[in-house]
């Protein structure tokens, strides 16, 4: 324990006393009095702790307090739980103690985020159960997760002082987790800087290649931009209008999720800011500013039809009310505009908080979601993996807007089919659905909805769900309701299955014990007795066929002992002293394998995972199966270096290369490889279709820039389109 120095003393005065400032206009009588209390404690427990950077740690329920009110907007009650968040986890005292001092609202709000502080663990089950806590407390009391939003965000920025495994996982988590929620909540600005401060753990390369370029154009792009605006301004004065014209680089992140979906480079991102253009107008003129605005735009600059996008007029489910337009400049660039109000703009930016703001309530849309995530809560099995990832697939969604036979709106993901729509009206609906007709047309419950369809759902007294329906939704709350009922006519089966092996083997006198029956799980390779009694009943399992395995005592202990497929096999098996070193570190007769679901090359971003019997498994840092191994398994990953040295064996890499088909061009391909580069060419195959080739090379290369320089010459060959590494 270090004390804090009279320097660093200064600044943490500072910091509360700039908060102070800050929240001082919504300041009511004593909270004042409570805000230094909340202060006190927290400097009372905080004050001879540092944080592994190095700094006092009470710096760090500053800034999760300072982004509580600055970024989210939220009241006193929360302020005080933000600066005493970790009061209760680094000192004796306890959630009563705090609801003496503080009352009932800010001690429930802090059992409440003491619960879910435990998210990430080594268990899967107890991952579960800790993540079942964090949706319930966001359906109880929203400030709860905003609160663990915040202290995410700050964490995050001090990331850099970390071990790389930690660095690792909680940008994982942070990038596939709570930048999504962030998003759904509407929370756009935290979202973007949860995202880039991850991508920069997780695509450390790519962020600073991006980062450079925004740095190396950011003269030209604004002269760009003040030549685009010029005229609009000009335009908009002529009017009774209040505005502000704003500009904003899209993010880092934003900007190579178009390169990767888009393939292209970062000169070619044609969209990399957006002009704001933001009214001051009262409530009732809002949406018509909004177009008489984007009437002027259109008047300067032609519109992509294509392109409008009316939030005005149907807000998204969080709440996002925005006009956004891209129009072509003179200089022959397309610029995205977005039009909206103040009052939609810190909507946009505050969210939740904004609307508490301007409505004194959370949006109809926010207000729906939550619904359906109590929903997931009360549908989904405890210790079912599927609620995790249900509740992911959830948070980014693109909207559909679909109407009822009477001209009701309902909202639905992107992708949403007939089934979905019926579940989302009603459940009985839903399990009594047998078709629709979609536009007056009929179609089957697998139709795919699109946006603007009218829906009238076809219902039958005797249908009821069966396993494929789980193949025709995409919502989660559909998807819970219809496992739900799976599961309760599963139940009922696997009863009758047990009575009927029972009486079975009474009969034959013939005993079963629980080790039989798991020895018979494994045979059958299934999940569980649930499973097993559920096939005998529905006769995929036949009972003498149990029997025999029952009397047969070798073959069952034979079975039971069958060990699992590793889910990651490791290839091309070396040692440490081949090319690798853990840390900086440089650590003999370890073995090192490369995991063939990513096929690292030397100079990728890696990791290392240690893998039992095997040694230590060599990922790529966007690896497929990073984000699994990351959060079920932090404690076995390890920073892995490439040494300098030239390896004494190669790597296979895979390339995906396609082009205009024309004669010769294979040859052409070939002679790049094997006699221009002489490459070794380990396998290649060609399909042609409509004019269009498309090929698979495997080669072998020592390093990645040999491969970045093999790509290149590819790409250079002509007919050639597209080059990239599998």
């Amino acid at each position: 324990m270090t004390p804090i120095t009279p320097e660093e003393l200064q600044v943490i005065h500072h910091s509360y006393n700039e908060l102070i400032r800050k929240c001082t206009p919504i300041l009511q009588e004593g909270d004042i009095k409570r805000l230094e209390t909340a202060f006190n404690l927290a400097f009372e427990v905080h004050k001879d702790l540092r944080r592994e950077s190095g700094e006092p740690y009470l710096m760090h329920p500053l800034s999760v307090a300072h982004i509580t009110f600055g970024d989210l907007g939220l009241g006193i009650n929360s302020l005080i739980c933000a600066l005493i968040h970790e009061v209760p986890g680094k000192s004796d005292v306890s959630i009563e103690n705090i609801q003496e001092i503080f009352g009932d609202d800010v001690a429930l709000m802090l059992a409440s985020f003491r619960k879910i502080c435990g998210l990430t663990t080594k268990s899967d089950k107890t991952q579960v159960e800790n993540f079942r806590k964090l949706i319930l407390s966001i359906s109880e009391d929203i400030r709860v997760i905003l609160l663990k939003l915040a202290d995410r965000l700050h964490n995050i920025r001090t990331l850099q002082s970390k071990q790389t495994n930690s660095q690792l996982r909680i940008a994982h988590e942070t990038f596939f987790l709570y930048a999504p929620l962030a998003h759904r909540l509407g929370l756009y600005n935290i979202k973007s800087e949860l995202e880039d401060l991850s991508i920069q753990y997780l695509q450390p390369k790519a962020y600073s290649f991006i980062k450079q370029k925004i740095d190396e154009t950011e003269m030209q792009r604004n002269q760009f931009i003040s030549t685009f605006i010029e005229p609009i301004k000009s335009e908009l004065a002529k009017t009774s209008l209040n505005f502000e014209i704003k500009s904003r680089t899209k993010s880092i992140t934003s900007i190579w999720n178009k390169m990767q979906k888009q393939k292209v480079d970062f000169d070619e991102v044609y969209d990399l800011f957006a002009v704001r253009i933001v009214l001051n107008s009262q409530k009732e003129n809002e949406k018509p500013d909004c177009w008489r605005v984007y009437s002027v735009v259109a008047d300067i600059y032609q519109p992509n039809p294509t392109r409008l996008r009316d939030w005005v007029t149907t807000p998204k489910a969080n709440g996002y009310s925005s006009l956004h337009t891209t129009v072509m400049s003179k200089q022959g660039k397309w610029v995205e505009v977005q039009i909206r109000s103040q009052a939609m703009h810190e909507v946009a930016e505050k969210g939740l908080a904004a609307h508490w703001k301007y409505k004194g309530e959370k949006s109809e849309g926010i207000e729906n979601w939550l619904k359906n995530v109590r929903d997931l809560l009360e549908t989904t099995k405890t210790g079912e993996a599927e609620l995790l990832e249900n509740f992911k697939l959830n948070l980014y969604e693109k909207e559909i807007f679909i109407f009822t036979p009477k001209g009701d709106l309902k909202k639905l993901p992107k992708g949403a089919t007939v089934l979905d729509f019926a579940f989302q009206v009603h459940t009985n609906i839903g399990t009594k659905c047998v078709s629709a007709k979609v536009n007056y047309k009929l179609v089957p419950l697998r139709h795919v909805l699109q946006n603007g369809d009218q829906v009238e759902i076809i219902t039958a007294k005797n249908q009821k769900p069966t396993s494929d329906w789980l193949n025709y939704v995409i919502t989660s709350n559909a998807r819970a309701r219809i496992k739900k009922i799976l599961n309760e006519e599963k139940y009922i089966l696997a009863e009758q299955g047990k009575e009927i092996l029972q009486r079975k083997l009474k009969n034959w006198k013939v005993a079963m014990t629980d080790k039989k029956i798991n020895d018979l799980i494994l045979f059958y390779k299934l999940r569980n007795a649930v499973d097993f009694y559920y096939l005998i009943a529905t006769e995929k399992i036949d009972v003498f066929d149990v029997k025999s395995f029952l009397l047969d005592e070798t073959l069952a202990v034979e079975n039971s002992q069958e060990k699992p497929k590793n889910a990651v096999q490791a290839s091309k098996s070396k040692t440490s002293d081949e090319g690798f070193s853990i840390g900086e570190n440089n650590i003999d007769n370890i073995n090192f394998s490369l995991a063939p679901c990513c096929n690292p090359l030397q100079g990728d971003d890696v990791f290392g995972f240690i893998t039992v019997g095997k040694g230590i498994t060599i990922h790529r840092s966007n690896c497929p199966n990073a984000k699994s191994l990351l959060e079920k398994f932090e404690y076995r990953i390890v920073k892995i270096n490439w040494k300098k040295t030239e390896l004494n064996e190669d790597f296979q890499s895979e390339i995906v290369i396609s082009g205009n088909d024309s004669v010769g061009i294979l040859n052409q391909i070939s002679k790049v490889i094997s006699t221009d580069l002489k490459v070794n060419m380990k396998s290649i195959s060609i399909q042609s279709a409509d004019g269009i080739f498309t090929g698979n090379i495997t080669v072998v290369v020592p390093t990645t820039k040999h491969l970045e320089v093999l790509m290149n010459k590819l790409s250079k060959i002509k007919g050639v389109l597209e080059v990239k590494r599998v």
